[in-house]
């Protein structure tokens, strides 16, 4: 519990079970049916930790504006919202063909591992999302039953009316991602996510801690104040205590980079799920900064380069919607898993397990992953690499940050040695991303060593900052991700994606890629990188940390 408003907040009233309190640097236990008192001054949080036997909680919330007091009840949320827990607790069974009738490829894609994977789903129709505004309309459209007219976005007014007439009734609204900024867009699904609240939707929201600026906490804690239906997490990695000093810096660059919105709706045809790379953050909407200076709640850009978090870029990036009511309702489950780990170790249960299928037809063509790279061994890079050592013919990568992985780096050798052709569309120069002096520098030296072998090519446009993460692989296989090919996303990053084996969709994304190509220009092998640059990243954990 936090307190988010200014004033002093004293709680009092009893549970039908055993209660402990951790506040104000102390600790106590509350026997059930006992009545208790905990006083909460502005910013101060408490800790309650209910016994297995605790089902409610009957409190009275007063102060010196409302002395009176509110009632305010708290379940436990199987209790209060009993599909939603069977959601949390769904585990799934994976049929997998048998070996003998499956390719390498294939067998990669099926294949159980210790990365969180869902099963293999049928595909439908996924809608591409390549354009900004179609990729945030896509997040309006979830849950206002509309998407916005082009005037609202040159009008770019975060209080333009909202016409909830066609809004789907939704019974959950799960959105993960590295940033929610308190600008036009974040304010748009802000309000977006309130109308729901009102309604008594339960809503899950998970960003980065560290990210996240006073204005942005302020308008996430303000809604989940407003709402206690709403549900807030900001995530922060903390290191042990006495850990070594790179572990200490870990704290301020482990970060959530899982993307997903999912909406479930009570009419299943309505329900919607959103994954790929953009953020809750203007830079994926609108091409410069946007007047905001009528609204003093909300960011004020500022043009910045370096290592400052008002820093704006304009981002090129992509999602993929999919809509049919079976997919969503499982890739919400699987987030689940991601939701209730473990708060001191991260630690997510375990969401599918593989069991052997004498079935002929391939279950399904597409799987979503989670990761949680320092606790699952590095799953997500020996999937990578098994992925790229299954490729026989052609890998086709968009992809900003080139900072590979030792063991990633030698299955791209294997594939060169093998003869398979490699083309690459990223964005070398990545000056206004955090840091981005420093993340250039890394892309110049993926450029010195494969230059001369892989076909690389940089996104043209001066002032757009490519930020989509896909790879394709034999005209078969798909991979829409959060995913950067660098040491963070396989090392210290959450991270999430779709894989999808299917020629035909792999058809689909073709015109996709090559027009990232169209935008492009091919890279000069020539580059120049400051000694100091060379001899920061000599030190392999430096490297690590981007």
């Amino acid at each position: 519990m936090r307190q988010a408003g200014k004033q002093p907040v004293e709680i009092s009233g009893a549970c039908d079970g055993a209660l402990a309190i951790r506040a104000g640097g102390g600790s106590r236990s509350v026997a059930s049916g006992a009545a208790f008192r905990l006083r909460l001054s502005a910013g101060q949080t408490a800790s309650l930790f209910p016994s297995d036997g605790l089902n409610r909680c009957s409190l009275k919330l007063s102060s010196s504006l409302a002395p009176a007091g509110a009632p305010l009840t708290i379940l436990r949320e199987e209790v209060a919202y009993p599909a939603i827990a069977a959601l949390d607790s769904r585990y799934e069974r994976c049929p997998v063909p048998g070996p003998s009738g499956l390719d390498e490829l294939a067998r990669v894609f099926y294949a159980g591992r210790w990365l969180s994977q869902s099963c293999s789903l049928p595909l439908g129709s996924p809608r591409l999302l390549r354009k900004s505004r179609d990729g945030f309309n896509a997040k309006v459209e979830a849950l206002l039953g509309a998407p916005l007219p082009d005037s609202a976005f040159d009008k770019a007014d975060p209080e333009l009316p909202l016409d909830f007439s066609r809004a789907p009734k939704l019974k959950l609204v799960y959105l993960s991602s590295l940033e929610f900024k308190a600008d036009f867009s974040g304010r748009v699904i802000e309000r977006l996510i309130r109308h729901h609240a009102a309604l008594g939707t339960k809503v899950r929201i998970m960003v980065t801690d560290v990210l996240e600026r006073d204005k942005d906490d302020a308008l996430l804690h303000r809604l989940a104040a407003d709402y206690p239906n709403v549900e807030l997490q900001e995530y922060r990695w903390r290191a042990d205590h006495g850990a070594p000093v790179d572990e200490q810096l870990s704290q301020l660059h482990k970060t959530h980079h899982v993307k997903m919105l999912a909406t479930l709706a009570e009419d299943p045809a309505r329900s919607r799920v959103i994954i790929g790379g953009r953020n809750i953050h203007d830079g994926f909407l609108f091409h410069k900064p946007i007047d905001l200076s009528r609204y003093p709640n909300l960011e004020q850009y500022g043009k910045t380069d370096g290592l400052s978090l008002n820093y704006y870029s304009n981002w090129s990036d992509f999602d993929i919607e999919f809509a049919d009511p079976a997919t969503v309702e499982t890739l919400a489950a699987h987030l689940s898993t991601l939701w209730l780990r473990d708060a001191d170790t991260n630690i997510a249960r375990p969401f599918s397990i593989p069991v052997r299928s004498d079935s002929r037809r391939l279950p399904g063509t597409v799987r979503h992953f989670i990761s949680v790279p320092y606790e699952d061994n590095h799953a997500l890079e020996t999937y990578f690499v098994e992925l790229i050592d299954t490729a026989r013919h052609h890998i086709e990568i968009v992809n900003p940050y080139l900072n590979l992985t030792p063991k990633l780096s030698l299955a791209i050798e294997r594939a060169l040695a093998r003869g398979v052709r490699i083309d690459i569309v990223g964005r070398i120069d990545l000056k206004g991303d955090i840091g981005g002096k420093l993340l250039t520098a890394l892309n110049k030296l993926f450029v010195e060593k494969y230059g001369d072998r892989i076909n690389i090519r940089e996104f043209k446009a001066p002032d757009v900052v490519l930020h989509s993460k896909i790879m394709m692989i034999d005209e078969r296989l798909v991979t829409i991700s959060s995913v950067n090919l660098n040491n963070r996303s396989f090392f210290h990053d959450l991270e999430n994606g779709m894989t999808v084996l299917d020629p035909a969709f792999y058809a689909r994304m073709q015109p996709v890629y090559d027009d990232y190509v169209a935008h492009s220009n091919p890279v000069s092998t020539k580059v120049t990188i400051p000694w100091a640059y060379r001899w920061l990243f000599s030190k392999g954990w430096v490297k690590e940390a981007f």
